[in-house]
């Protein structure tokens, strides 16, 4: 790669995170361009193919290292799968992006980091819902210290699936499935980069749903350094979300997402997760709350390519990596 050309980009993995989020956000960055894909099945293989004809599409992430030019490795395969794929990766000599969760475990997490930090490579975790519209707005009025103090951070991915799903990896605990790995790292994430780092943790999770062998009912609770709380929920079994983000500080509370407290399980707020047009006017339902009373705040709309459009000009020697290497 010299200064002026595009990052070829390839890409592990052509599930929903693939072919909805990555490659598309990845076609659309200046400075970037998809190079390759490798997925696991023929099957995917023909769904690949039949959007991006003429480019290398295997089932081999050994042939897809070999496509030429190639600058930068994504990778969204199923979790377990994320730790070795990447360590493939960087030994062959890729920068590499990995959605999150980075690793199953913080002993692989660890082991990564030093990989990546001897081999000289970027090794990033794609954490795109740090750019939520509502996140942002919260951020925004947090820097600006318009709630004062932080005080208790709640927020939440509710949504309503009572059947568990079967014959998948994202109910097998042991590939990585389940709340914990699947939604609640986004919400750590936005806790940890809006509060600051933990100086404590707690988690209950369980499999409440008939047949669930992975977690599907999830809280975490951050004691940040600093001393504010983060309450962290998901959720299959919630008929009605609550609040999807509420930020109380020592003036002024802000809530975003809040919703009809109908117990119907059909109810549009049911949805509230969902990325449906009824999920996103609700997310973007957001307000301040202090002594004077409440009003309105503007919600920029979601910008999760903000993520690939830093990298872009980090890699161009013309910005900041869009997130720290240590915090995946």
């Amino acid at each position: 790669m010299t200064h002026g050309t595009p990052v070829n980009v390839g890409v592990v993995g052509y599930g929903q995170g693939g072919a909805t989020l990555h490659c598309p956000l990845i076609e659309s960055t200046p400075g970037l361009r998809l190079a390759g894909i490798a997925v696991s099945s023929e099957g995917g293989v023909e769904r690949a193919r039949a959007v991006y004809r003429g480019l290398p599409i295997t089932t081999s992430v050994t042939d897809l290292l070999s496509v030429r030019d190639l600058d930068l490795v994504v990778i969204t395969s199923p979790n377990q799968t994320h730790a070795p794929i990447a360590g493939q990766a960087l030994d062959a000599g890729f920068d590499v992006v990995v959605d999150k969760p980075l690793a199953t475990s913080s002993r692989e997490a660890h082991e990564l980091q030093r990989h990546a930090n001897a081999a000289g490579r970027h090794l990033l975790t794609f954490v795109n819902r740090r750019w939520d519209g509502d996140f942002q707005a919260m951020k925004d009025l947090t820097d600006a210290n318009v709630l004062g103090a932080p005080v208790r951070l709640e927020s939440r991915w509710e949504r309503y699936r009572p059947i568990a799903p079967s014959g998948t990896w994202k109910d097998d605990p042991a590939a990585g499935g389940g709340l914990l790995w699947n939604l609640l790292p986004h919400l750590v994430d936005q806790a940890l980069h809006l509060l600051g780092p933990a100086a404590w943790v707690w988690c209950e999770m369980g499999a409440r749903r008939p047949g669930a062998r992975a977690d599907d009912d999830t809280w975490v609770v951050i004691g940040h350094a600093d001393g504010p709380i983060s309450f962290l929920v998901g959720s299959y079994l919630s008929t009605v979300a609550g609040p999807r983000l509420r930020l109380v500080g020592s003036r002024a509370t802000f809530v975003a997402g809040e919703v009809d407290p109908s117990p119907t399980a059909g109810h549009a707020t049911a949805r509230l997760c969902e990325p449906d047009d009824t999920g996103a006017q609700l997310r973007a339902a957001a307000r301040v709350i202090d002594e004077a009373g409440s009003r309105a705040i503007t919600v920029p709309a979601d910008d999760h390519g903000a993520f690939y459009r830093a990298l872009a000009r980090a890699l161009a020697g013309e910005g900041p990596l869009p997130v720290n290497a240590a915090e995946g």
